[in-house]
């Protein structure tokens, strides 16, 4: 290994943070940081420090019983143990926080650069600059104190520098607003009360060009209307024979997901916007949709929910459905009827998992984080800073699915991302159940909901389908 001992703590403390501000790559930092400290801390001495903690609150409670009883004998020797357990929890005190944050942290940090979701995050825009300057930091010292993952670190150095300036990011990121006169007007008159009158003159300037009853968008103080829409990109791939051959005894199938971009791009606009889905109703902007009437109801309902909500993948990034060429890997078995037996497969085993239903959200991510960089680099043999294991998007479900009758079994299947609701919660993704649409369908459940026709597929997708959407106006 070639890392020192006592800088050990350093840069797991460093790959800790850099998950909450890279989020892309947060997968790799926490699997990096674990791997780092296994033989310091693996998880079975963690779970010992913990029983140690409990046993230190719990052993004030039994001397004061024991002292109640005149019980000096066991007062003295609980004395004794409570004085070394409190020594060694004191010595371990450090390693015990860094264990809790790889071990227990079950959390998905919201990307704070992902455009329209800063405050989500919980972070303003004026923050983005300093933390994409502590973000460069961060990666600037492990490339010298984590000499074996050097190239990981410089590359995501050279990709943000590659990225551009803030300013440069789409005018949604530079809080875009869409909103009606009369919040305007309160705004003008705090910002009389305020004595900000350059903030007072632009908002007078947008005022004097939109109707009682129009919509207007500020961007900068400017007036002019911003439509966004997603960049056109392909994530084309030549899977080598060795990388497919490998797939197959996996379980897994490649496919080429043919575009559907010209036909839905367009959708992008009316996503959810921050300060706008409560000022028009959902039902008002699907009216305006560029689609046919017979366009099947689930599928407006799933629509709908990309309407009034915020969406971000597994990686914490605000997610638009990408729809364009694409090459992947999935678990093509065919969706079991009901009372039929759960398609099991070797991948179901490398991830250590017994049966793909009846597990929740959470335990999946949790077994994706421990094991799916081994899968994807040692048992694929593809390059984990380009490929990560995930259940399947659910723009790939529907595209795939449509040519392999997923949708038509009373079954419904994990989708990677979660949808971000208003009281701040997040809800992982699920469809496919014929009752409820079939292959349209998609909804919100609990990370903790198991149940038994519900199951989880998997994917290696491309990690740049998972990237910041690139918006242009």
């Amino acid at each position: 290994m070639a890392v020192e001992v006592k800088n050990l703590n350093d840069i797991a403390t460093s790959l800790i943070e850099l998950r909450q501000i890279d989020t892309l790559y947060g997968d790799l930092y926490l699997w990096r940081a674990k791997n780092l400290l296994h033989d310091k801390m693996p998880l079975e001495t963690y779970r010992g420090l913990q029983r140690t903690e409990t046993e230190l609150k719990n052993l004030p409670n039994k001397i004061h019983n024991a002292m109640g009883q005149g019980n000096w004998p066991a007062v003295k020797e609980m004395s004794a143990q409570m004085q070394v357990m409190k020594q060694r929890a004191e010595q371990d005190s450090s390693m015990l926080t860094l264990a809790k944050a790889l071990y227990e942290d079950e959390t998905i940090p919201i990307d704070p650069f992902s455009p329209g979701i800063q405050r989500l995050a919980g972070n303003s825009v004026t923050d983005l600059s300093v933390l994409r300057d502590r973000c460069m930091r961060l990666l600037g010292t492990l490339i010298k104190s984590d000499t074996e993952w050097r190239a990981f670190y410089t590359s995501r150095q050279n990709d943000m520098l590659a990225e551009g300036a803030l300013d440069d990011v789409a005018p949604s990121v530079k809080d875009t607003i869409r909103t009606s006169p009369a919040k305007l007007q309160q705004e003008a008159q705090e910002a009389l009360e305020n004595g900000n009158f350059d903030k007072l003159r632009q908002l007078a300037d947008t005022l004097s060009e939109v109707g009682a009853g129009e919509t207007a968008t500020v961007s900068s103080g400017q007036s002019a209307e911003v439509k966004a829409t997603i960049k056109m990109r392909r994530f084309d791939f030549t899977f080598p024979d060795a990388v497919l051959e490998r797939a197959r005894m996996l379980g897994l199938a490649p496919f080429k997901v043919e575009s559907r971009f010209d036909k839905y791009a367009q959708l992008a606009s009316i996503c959810w916007q921050p300060t706008f889905a409560d000022l028009e109703s959902a039902q008002g902007r699907l009216l305006a949709l560029p689609l046919t009437a017979d366009a099947p109801e689930a599928l407006l309902t799933r629509i709908e929910l990309f309407v009034l909500h915020p969406f971000i993948n597994s990686a914490g990034v605000r997610f638009l459905p990408p729809l364009v060429d694409e090459d992947v890997l999935v678990e093509d078995f065919a969706e079991p009827a009901a009372n039929s037996a759960i398609p099991v497969s070797s991948l179901l085993e490398a991830l250590k998992l017994n049966r793909r239903n009846s597990r929740t959200r959470m335990q999946i991510e949790t077994a994706l984080a421990e094991r799916g960089f081994l899968i994807v680099k040692d048992e694929l043999g593809l390059d984990p800073y380009q490929f990560r294991l995930v259940c399947i998007p659910p723009d790939l479900h529907l595209r795939i699915g449509m040519s392999q009758s997923w949708g038509s079994q009373e079954i419904w299947t994990h989708f990677d991302g979660y949808m971000l609701t208003a009281n701040g919660k997040m809800q992982a993704l699920a469809g496919g159940d014929v009752r409820f649409g079939g292959i349209y369908d998609m909804l919100g459940i609990s990370r903790n909901y198991e149940a038994d026709r519900i199951i989880a597929r998997f994917a290696v997708v491309q990690r740049r389908r998972m990237a910041r959407m690139q918006v242009i106006s």
